[in-house]
């Protein structure tokens, strides 16, 4: 297998790093101890002389079996070598980081009296890939999370194939507490929907939060700052929802 000797680099930096050992004979040593599973400190070390020539000659790359690169990978706590060189050579973008949290996340319920449907979320990161789960009262929803043109884009699908697709403005806000987007989808009825979204950071575990609903009085008797503004936001129905008309003939007598 051709490796990045860049990688590679990283690879022992990190291993030293992870034992607090120099990157000498010595060191390499007490980390083939710890690591254990054949990998001994001769291989270790002519790994370190091997990686510095390639780094003296510019030398791009060097075949080496990924077998007992694996090895150190997982005592690193990576997958495979694979995933730790992805890590290192393909970085997650700063953007996707900041986001990683729990949030309610917010919808007007597709109806003319005002209902606010709160459900849990999680965005997390998962083999170099961030990623956002949505619990609901029947089905839970995950998808990637992209981010292009300083918006987050979700295509979130449940296991039984229903799909819902959120974009979020984000900027290069650092640790946003509040993201405004817009999601399209079908109903339970299974009607094209849309509408606006929002996510509002929470401090409390992702087990902890659940599923509720919000009425206009419920969230006027409140004092709290955050639900006013909730209120204020999605107390319209134009402003907050678009749904198609019924659908009979498929013509444009349908219109």
């Amino acid at each position: 297998m051709k490796c990045k000797v860049t990688t590679l680099y990283e690879l022992l930096h990190a291993l030293a790093h992870h034992t607090g050992q120099s990157m000498e004979r010595y060191g390499y040593g007490v980390m083939s101890e710890k690591i254990g599973d054949a990998i001994t400190m001769k291989y270790l070390y002519e790994l370190h002389l091997n990686v510095g020539k390639a780094l003296e000659n510019t030398t791009p790359t060097i075949n080496l079996q990924p077998v007992k690169l694996d090895k150190v990978a997982k005592f690193l706590g990576y997958e495979s070598y694979a995933v730790f060189a992805k890590a290192i050579e393909q970085p997650i973008s700063p953007v996707l980081v900041n986001v990683i949290g729990n949030y309610t996340c917010y919808v007007r319920q597709n109806a003319q009296t005002t209902t606010i449907l709160c459900s849990p979320v999680r965005i997390y990161k998962d083999e170099q890939k961030v990623w956002l789960e949505l619990k609901g009262p029947s089905w839970t929803y995950k998808g990637e999370v992209l981010v292009k043109h300083g918006c987050l884009f979700v295509l979130m699908r449940t296991s039984e194939g229903k799909e819902f697709h959120h974009v979020y403005k984000i900027g290069q806000r650092e640790r946003p507490d509040v993201l405004q987007g817009v999601f399209s989808g079908v109903s339970t009825a299974f009607d094209p929907i849309a509408g606006r979204v929002v996510l509002v950071r929470s401090d409390q575990e992702f087990g902890a939060l659940e599923n509720s609903q919000l009425t206009t009085a419920q969230l006027k008797k409140t004092n709290s700052t955050e639900a006013k503004a909730l209120e204020r936001y999605f107390r319209k129905f134009e402003d907050n929802n678009l749904s198609i008309k019924k659908v009979t003939t498929f013509t444009v007598a349908d219109l």
